[in-house]
């Protein structure tokens, strides 16, 4: 097993995208940010959401310097040895003894960081997604970024507990929380760029050759999955988007088919010719 083996942050990415678009759709459909009334309204209900959820969810109080701090750390999340105790006071540990062998596993979930961190992607991604889709300034890269963490940290987690074999030292788990973090970035924005970016914030060049990988994959199918979410972003309004031009009915065409000269370029043609 490596961290370049098929992890969620490849489709999860273009779930992203395809999410975001039907919700982005489900809102203009109802008219929730039309007129300003129903746009106030919508906006201070996503804004109660997202505080409730600071507040009654632990994990999301702390700060995303934080978050990354613990998960990009190769210790446990949930060991007596942890600065913070918030991973360890969410496991579901149930307090009782004796579970049979064919419990054994499920207990081994329910006792590591695996369920706070699902739910705490989940968090992430609705209310990114929410978010986003309102008429406010906002942006979707850190969001991505910690979640593609918290989602790479969580597969290795469950890693850990399918392969006992497998040696945390040679492999730690906050590897997969790097390079989860680099492929769904890259895969929700389709740029290779979030590799340099991603080394350059953890400060650990050996991990180029894994990071590289799962970014280029990523990459590769999200591309065929769905459009960058920049990218869609401008779609749905309707801004103008260069890959419009790739249809069918233009492969023929040449440059100066589409081109239609301005005023300052037929007075640059004209007036040598005037001139001689």
């Amino acid at each position: 097993l490596s961290p370049n083996a098929p992890m969620p942050q490849k489709v999860l990415a273009a779930c992203i995208v395809h999410v975001m678009t039907f919700v982005s759709r489900a809102v203009r459909r109802h008219s929730l940010v039309r007129p300003s009334s129903r746009r106030f309204a919508t906006g201070f209900a996503v804004m109660l959401l997202c505080v409730s959820a600071r507040f009654s969810f632990p994990p999301l109080r702390l700060g995303s310097e934080h978050i990354l701090a613990d998960l990009f750390d190769q210790r446990d999340l949930t060991a007596a040895h942890t600065d913070r105790s918030t991973w360890r006071e969410w496991t579901l540990c149930p307090g009782g003894a004796g579970a049979g062998e064919e419990d054994e596993l499920a207990v081994q979930i329910l006792c590591s960081p695996i369920p706070v961190l699902s739910v705490l992607a989940l968090a992430y991604l609705s209310l990114m997604i929410l978010s986003i889709n309102l008429p406010i300034p906002n942006g979707c890269f850190m969001p991505i970024f910690l979640t593609g963490a918290v989602v790479g940290r969580c597969f290795g987690e469950l890693v850990v507990l399918l392969h006992p074999d497998h040696d945390p030292d040679a492999l730690p788990t906050a590897v997969f929380a790097v390079v989860g973090a680099a492929a769904l970035v890259a895969g929700a924005t389709q740029t290779l760029s979030t590799a340099l970016i991603t080394l350059e914030l953890t400060n650990q060049q050996r991990l180029l050759n894994p990071v590289l990988i799962g970014v280029i994959v990523s990459c590769g199918i999200s591309g065929l999955l769905s459009k960058s979410i920049y990218d869609q972003i401008l779609i749905l309004k309707g801004l103008p988007y260069m890959p419009h031009l790739r249809t069918t009915a233009m492969v023929q065409l040449k440059a100066e088919n589409i081109m239609r000269p301005t005023q300052a370029i037929m007075q640059s043609c004209v007036l040598p010719c005037v001139i001689m």
